[in-house]
């Protein structure tokens, strides 16, 4: 299953994306935003797609921002379910979310 989580996802950019990301393979397009308000606009602009998953939540807030990737992805309901992904930044590992 091909999936995206869209951090910012009712911003100019996001919106762009999510509408070229709705012609493409993906199996779920997850909308990750602070505005209750403009994701209903833009769910009801876009007839509600299957595809589309809606999240409340500032990317600030790591714990709601991995329960959006984790629900979103179909992993579970827990973020105790996934370990945190790490990347490579000059030689280092940093956590990613």
């Amino acid at each position: 299953m091909k999936s995206v989580l869209i951090t910012g996802g009712t911003g100019s950019f996001g919106k762009a994306f999510v509408r070229r990301l709705l012609g493409g393979n993906e199996e779920r397009i997850c909308i990750y935003s602070r505005s209750e308000h403009i994701q209903a606009e833009m769910r009801s602009s876009l007839r509600d797609d299957g595809r589309l998953r809606w999240f409340i939540g500032d990317i600030r807030d790591r714990d709601r921002l991995r329960r959006a990737e984790i629900t979103g992805y179909g992993r579970g309901d827990s973020s105790e379910s996934m370990p945190p992904r790490k990347a490579s930044r000059g030689g280092n590992q940093v956590p990613v979310l």
